[in-house]
């Protein structure tokens, strides 16, 4: 894991993924529990989106790569 700029220009975050896509949180912006914000930043599209949590943002991610396979074995 790295630090990197943030979503929000100066912010500071963590990346927590790799590949072409960025995973990030945000410390500065905390729920109630302590949950950081998380964004995922798709470079290729120029799209940001926000997440309440890390976990709303890696099942969401689940979801869609699982609605890939699923695509896929239909395919194949």
């Amino acid at each position: 894991m790295q630090c990197c700029s943030s979503p929000g220009p100066g912010e500071p975050s963590l990346d927590v993924a790799e590949g072409e896509d960025f995973w990030l949180l945000d410390p500065a912006e905390a729920s109630p529990e302590g949950e950081w914000a998380a964004y995922l930043f798709e470079p290729k599209y120029g799209e940001l989106a926000k997440f309440a949590s890390f976990a709303e943002l890696f099942h969401a991610s689940r979801r869609l790569m699982e609605e890939f396979a699923e695509d896929d074995a239909a395919d194949g």
